[in-house]
């Protein structure tokens, strides 16, 4: 709700610092489906939902993030955190309950973002990345969007402690990838690390076009 908010009202500002948006097109336009992105910055959630705003419009609402909880406890008792900031607070050691909420989310037609590689970049170069996305999207059978973010470890990344405002922040959104060769097949290790290293290798190659 509050999230929403900022975004609308403080768009205009936030896109300022926005030097390019590609790929907006690639967007599914009738389903919901799951965002894979890289994560630089604590501003990531607020650089990406403004970049999308302008192909959501009212749709920016159903916006989700996954959070890990020891990023939220100390602030907000979790409800409230996720209704007003559109978060989906998760404990990392709990796939089990983190993919069925979810899945949740998912069914109800929401858009749901995954900072894939699990925490913010130490030094801004791409890491390797979690299972979670492709767990969800298995389960699902919807699409994951990779989108590369970059210029947001510059603004304000890992040991700044205020922001460094520049405007050479630029948001890369690739083509869907659909996994429905996997749908029928038995889900292991094996198959997870491949959808993983598939989805690194569409972020990082969108990471490359800067």
């Amino acid at each position: 709700m509050i999230f929403s908010c900022i975004v609308y009202l403080l768009g205009p500002l936030i896109k300022f610092f926005i030097k390019n948006i590609e790929g907006l097109d690639n967007l599914p336009a009738k389903t919901p489906y799951i965002i894979a992105v890289n994560h630089a910055s604590l501003a990531d959630p607020v650089f990406l939902s403004a970049a999308l705003q302008k192909k959501l419009k009212r749709d920016i609402r159903k916006l989700f993030f996954i959070a890990k909880r020891k990023l939220i406890w100390r602030i907000f008792i979790f409800c409230i955190a996720e209704k007003l900031f559109n978060l989906l607070i998760i404990n990392p050691k709990n796939k089990k309950l983190v993919l069925e909420r979810g899945e949740k989310l998912l069914s109800q037609k929401k858009i749901l973002i995954v900072f894939f590689e699990g925490t913010r970049t130490q030094t801004g170069k791409i890491q390797k990345g979690k299972t979670g996305a492709a767990r969800l999207a298995l389960r699902t059978r919807l699409p994951i969007v990779p989108i590369a973010l970059t210029g947001t470890y510059e603004f304000w990344g890992r040991g700044k402690i205020i922001p460094r405002p520049n405007r050479n922040i630029e948001v890369f959104i690739g083509k869907p990838i659909y996994l429905s060769d996997c749908y029928d097949k038995k889900v292991n290790k094996k198959m997870l690390n491949e959808i993983t290293a598939v989805i690194y290798s569409a972020v990082n190659n969108l990471l490359k076009q800067k």
